[in-house]
């Protein structure tokens, strides 16, 4: 699993790269404090849960979570 953040004056995001060569159910992942407190999309559409700094999500290979 590899994570990187982009920044930018317009907001942020992670990008989430799955290496495992399988299906990740239920992937933690623990934001930064002050990216928390943004507005979360995600860039396929797809389901997630959100808990204070805590974002739970099915990974197949990529995703991009969104912070405005």
């Amino acid at each position: 699993m590899e994570a990187n953040i982009i920044d930018s004056p317009k907001g942020s995001v992670v990008i989430l790269s799955n290496w495992s060569g399988g299906h990740v159910k239920a992937l933690e992942v623990t934001l930064p404090a002050d990216l928390a407190k943004k507005k979360l999309t995600v860039a396929s559409g797809a389901e997630f849960k959100k808990d204070g700094e805590k974002v739970m999500l099915d990974l197949d290979v990529a995703e991009a979570l969104i912070l405005r």
